[in-house]
């Protein structure tokens, strides 16, 4: 195999693989969703899978679709409330 045919089938090769792993890191992407913050909790709002909300001064990410207030099953916190401030 001369050069030029070698470094062809690298190519092509390293080419597949970057395909390959453009689909699996799309598919991530899908999966996990994109955060999405909607202001302070409101009962009776529905809030879907990767929603961010504030309650209690803490920041709160939903799991699953959920009606429900934090925290809970549905609700991961991302952060938490701090000290309040000194004036």
């Amino acid at each position: 195999m001369d050069a030029r045919k070698f470094l062809d089938s690298i190519y092509d090769q390293v080419a597949a693989n970057l395909k390959a792993m453009e689909k699996r890191i799309e598919k991530r992407i899908e999966e996990r969703g994109a955060l999405k913050y909607l202001g302070t909790f409101n009962m009776g709002t529905s809030y879907q899978k990767g929603d961010a909300i504030t309650y209690g001064g803490s920041l709160w990410v939903a799991l699953n679709p959920t009606n429900s207030k934090p925290p809970g099953p549905d609700w991961q916190l991302a952060a938490k409330r701090g000290r309040d401030a000194a004036r």
